[in-house]
C-alpha cells in the first residue's frame, strides 16, 4: 500500500476495531454532501447513487481524477462545461478525498 500511495494511512488498535465494529460509520460527511449536490442538477437520483459510488472507489483505492473524469464520461456521459465547471468538481474532489477514509 505504501508504494501505492502518497497517502499515510492510519492503522487502528484493537479498541479502534471494536469501536467501529459495534457503530456504523456513515461516509456521507458534508463533502460527500457537497459533491452529490453538483451532480444532482445533472443527473437521475439513480445514476446519482451511481456516480457517487463510482467516486468514493476512485477515492478510496487513490487512482486520481483524471481516470475518474474520463470515467464519467464513459459510463454517464458526463462532460464538464467549460473550464468553471471542471475547477468546481476538482475542488470538490480534493475536498471530499482529503475527507475520506481509505
Amino acid at each position: 500500500m505504501s508504494s501505492s500511495s502518497h497517502h499515510d494511512y492510519y492503522q487502528p488498535t484493537k479498541a479502534d476495531i471494536n469501536y467501529f465494529a459495534k457503530h456504523e460509520f456513515d461516509e456521507r460527511t458534508a463533502q460527500y454532501k457537497k459533491m452529490k449536490r453538483f451532480f444532482s442538477k445533472l443527473l437521475s437520483s439513480k445514476k446519482l447513487l451511481a456516480v457517487m459510488d463510482m467516486i468514493m472507489v476512485y477515492i478510496k483505492f487513490d487512482l486520481g481524477m483524471r481516470g475518474l473524469v474520463e470515467e464519467l464520461d464513459s459510463q454517464f456521459g458526463i462532460v464538464f462545461d467549460g473550464a468553471k465547471d471542471l475547477e468546481e468538481f476538482s475542488y470538490l474532489y480534493s475536498n471530499l478525498n482529503n475527507h475520506s477514509r481509505k
